[in-house]
């Protein structure tokens, strides 16, 4: 008889646990869904990809560029995610030498987000109004640097990839792509996401 209490009570037990277990779970998701939604901020450093056509420079360029972007937009309940970008990179060149390029744009996005647990994906699709500068180096130039000066939009497409850190930051990740007038460029993007 005891025995059989004892097992009674060791069931009733383990149920009980079972349940709280899953009210928690079942809070901790309500959680993270109450937290997906709202403003966000999301700096981070950018590595960008030039292929300028040999129309705009004096022959085909392909270089790489380096420097920082900031997102902001607001995420709905219904994860569709209106989001604004500013970005700005330049290539390197030592001293002067060689001829450098920088690429700037601010960018009206659409995105909608895909999640699974702690990682998330969003496509985006979108505008860009861009400006890119040429200065020619110092290198085999005698005399002064030509500068060149180009801008328009283009249309941009993406993907981000964020991984849930806490309740009100995620690592983000994203790459985006843009048809230009002077050939393309690319960005990926490295940072953090903040949301309030």
């Amino acid at each position: 008889m005891i025995k059989s209490k004892v097992s009674i009570l060791s069931v009733s037990i383990c149920l009980a646990s079972t349940s709280i277990y899953a009210d928690e779970l079942g809070e901790t998701n309500s959680s993270l869904n109450e937290n997906t939604y709202g403003f966000f901020l999301a700096p981070g450093f950018v590595y960008s990809n030039l292929d300028v056509a040999s129309n705009f420079a004096n022959e085909r360029v392909d270089t790489d560029a380096f420097g920082l972007d900031v997102s902001s937009g607001y995420e709905f309940k219904s994860h569709l995610v209106v989001q604004f970008d500013a970005m700005f990179a330049e290539n390197f060149s030592l001293g002067g030498a060689s001829d450098r390029y920088s690429i700037s744009h601010q960018a009206i996005l659409l995105g909608y987000r895909f999640a699974w647990e702690s990682i998330s994906l969003i496509p985006y699709y979108g505008r860009a109004y861009w400006d890119l500068t040429s200065k020619e180096g110092q290198l085999f130039n005698p005399g002064t640097e030509a500068v060149k000066d180009l801008d328009g939009e283009s249309r941009v497409v993406g993907l981000g990839l964020q991984g849930h850190v806490s309740d009100s930051a995620d690592l983000n990740i994203s790459y985006k792509d843009i048809d230009a007038d002077f050939g393309s460029y690319s960005v990926l993007s490295m940072g953090m996401r903040f949301k309030f």
